[in-house]
């Protein structure tokens, strides 16, 4: 379990930091899993599918508009390898891949209200193990959030399902903004 000195803590507190949650990184090694079945069917996406990789990933996660410019930026661009599953000709879901010489981590990955349950998750996830195992990586790794008593998590118990292993869990720090400091994209104090 990693360790955050008291005063380390004390000292993010001061400035207007406080807990959010705590991740959970898991690994695997690239031994296939289980086929997937599902009625999508799931591509390598590049940069004309930026955008609507970008608008699952914010509705997925909560994220705020203006980070789908930023989140678009990535799609296409090395070392990153983005998938998307479709419905006919629409993306319902998405997911990424870091994917380097050293090894390669599974990045986010979302679907839509409307067509969860439809194992796009998992259809992505031997994908993501196919093209890492391809690329000459021994194992791979994951992030997911821990599970809290009011809000459970279900990537974790699919990725422990699929033979990941957990690593270890470490908390995640938020800066609380204020409008007081002028600007709604800036820190404040």
């Amino acid at each position: 379990r990693p360790y955050t000195p008291p005063e380390a803590v004390a000292r993010l507190e001061s400035r207007g930091f406080r807990r959010y949650n705590r991740w959970v990184k898991l690994w695997r090694d690239l031994e296939p899993p289980p086929p997937s079945r599902t009625d999508l069917r799931i591509e390598a996406a590049g940069p004309g599918r930026a955008e609507d990789i970008a608008r699952i990933f914010a509705s997925g996660f909560g994220w705020p508009e203006r980070v789908v410019p930023w989140v678009a930026a990535s799609v296409g661009r090395p070392p990153w390898r983005h998938y998307v599953a479709l419905d006919g000709g629409r993306v319902v879901a998405a997911a990424a891949l870091f994917l380097t010489v050293a090894g390669a981590s599974m990045g986010p990955a979302a679907t839509l209200p409307e067509a969860r349950r439809r194992g796009a998750q998992q259809a992505f996830l031997e994908r993501r193990l196919r093209d890492a195992a391809a690329h000459g990586c021994g194992c791979l790794s994951v992030e997911t959030a821990e599970p809290l008593p009011d809000r459970p998590v279900a990537s974790l118990r699919n990725l422990l399902r699929q033979g990941f292993q957990i690593a270890y869990a470490r908390t995640n720090w938020i800066l609380e903004t204020t409008a007081a400091s002028g600007d709604g994209d800036r820190p404040g104090p």
